[in-house]
């Protein structure tokens, strides 16, 4: 069972969870990406990857070309052929999709308006099954959308990772993004007081 909430909704119930007033979403981004740290530090986030869709194979060929012996424009980021479908490439490892898109840094809609090439792109992420889907038409990003989906148990896994896609609200206006709460069944009750003594005081102000 899932539902919809608001940003206001999730500042408010994160302040109530964790005893802290959230001032606005870049605090909250801030935090729980050091409360997923401190957590999950022993576990190495791998394997994140994005894909990308072109309309043809040769559009394919043509963007892993330019990125491996062209401009190579994507830095620190592998470009490969799907295993299975020759029209989509996977991008690996990612660290911070929102930096594939910004206008600012070169990037997805720099190659695509330079080569003149159009493509969708995937995005799912780890643990939290968080989802980033969008166009790229001759270097403007079309239809985005990003679904934050928060487990209501462990809700850091998602809020956590949220900074490699949005780390602003501007970020989070200009992807379309909607925040799901979703339910699971409790094998155990979440302690907040060990969730709260990992959260930086200085970071925070508390109620």
């Amino acid at each position: 069972m899932s539902k919809q909430i608001n940003l206001n909704q999730l500042l408010t119930n994160m302040s109530r969870i964790d005893n802290v007033r959230y001032k606005d979403l870049n605090e909250l981004i801030e935090i729980q990406h050091e409360v997923f740290q401190k957590f999950f530090k022993s576990i190495g986030i791998i394997n994140h990857e994005v894909t990308l869709i072109f309309e043809n194979k040769q559009d394919a060929m043509t963007f892993n070309m330019d990125c491996n012996y062209g401009n190579r424009l994507l830095k620190k980021v592998g470009v490969y052929y799907h295993l299975t479908d020759d029209t989509k490439l996977i991008l690996r490892p990612i660290f911070n999709v929102i930096s594939l898109i910004d206008s600012k840094e070169p990037g997805l809609c720099q190659i695509s308006e330079k080569l003149g090439l159009n493509f969708k792109l995937e995005y799912i992420q780890s643990f939290s099954n968080t989802t980033l889907e969008l166009y790229i038409h001759e270097g403007k990003i079309l239809q985005p959308e990003c679904v934050i989906r928060i487990n209501e148990t462990i809700p850091y896994l998602a809020l956590g990772q949220m900074i490699t896609l949005i780390r602003n609200e501007g970020d989070y206006r200009r992807l379309n993004t909607q925040l799901i709460i979703t339910e699971s069944e409790k094998l155990y009750e979440p302690s907040h007081t060990s969730h709260q003594h990992v959260i930086h005081p200085k970071n925070a102000r508390h109620s």
